[in-house]
Order: C-alpha cells, then sequence, then structure tokens
C-alpha cells in the first residue's frame, strides 16, 4: 500500500484479494489505505480490511461499478474510508444478488 501510496494516490484500494479470510474461503478480502496531510504538516493513513462473501456467479463490469460506487461515497464521506468502503461493499451485493434474482 505504501509503494502505491509513493506513486501519488492519498486513497487505494484493492479489491478480491487473495488473502486468505478469516471467516473461511467463502470470504474475499479488500484493503483499503487513506493517507492525508495534516495541517500542521504530519501525514496520518487510515489502514482498512473489509471480508465480503463470495458470490457464485461470473460478473463483468463488477470493477467498474465499484471502482463508480467507491468514488461517489468517498466524495460524501472524504475522511471515512472505513464508511465509503462498507457502503461501497454492501451496494455491490444488493446488486449482484438482485442480478442473480433476476437472471433466474
Amino acid at each position: 500500500m505504501d509503494m502505491l501510496h509513493n506513486m501519488g494516490p492519498e486513497t487505494v484500494v484493492i479489491t478480491s484479494s487473495d488473502l486468505q479470510a478469516p471467516s473461511g474461503d467463502d470470504y474475499l478480502i479488500a484493503l483499503g489505505s487513506h493517507r492525508k496531510m495534516t495541517a500542521d504538516g504530519t501525514t496520518v493513513t487510515q489502514r482498512i480490511r473489509m471480508e465480503s462473501p463470495k458470490v457464485d456467479a461470473v460478473f463483468v463490469g463488477t470493477g467498474d461499478l465499484f471502482a463508480a460506487m467507491l468514488l461517489a461515497w468517498t466524495h460524501k464521506h472524504p475522511d471515512n474510508l472505513k464508511v465509503a468502503c462498507e457502503k461501497t461493499v454492501s451496494a455491490m451485493q444488493h446488486v449482484l444478488q438482485r442480478t442473480i434474482r433476476s437472471a433466474k
């Protein structure tokens, strides 16, 4: 994450990592990091780790949807990456589940 921050972005989110989730193989891990410079010149970094249940289906465009929703939620919650990611993951799960139901 630090290597990516050092390339310029204040916010880095990695989705669908291959890391083992404590909850088991049926979960994906997302990692996030937000680095911000305070008024006194110090750097503050917020890091998060989230688990979300895997969906037994294949979709196209989920990364684009995730990125668009994360952009919207980080705009609404600029100082709270955890909330922005939680809302994004929640919306993703709802969209995927609704898509699965509609496809049946």
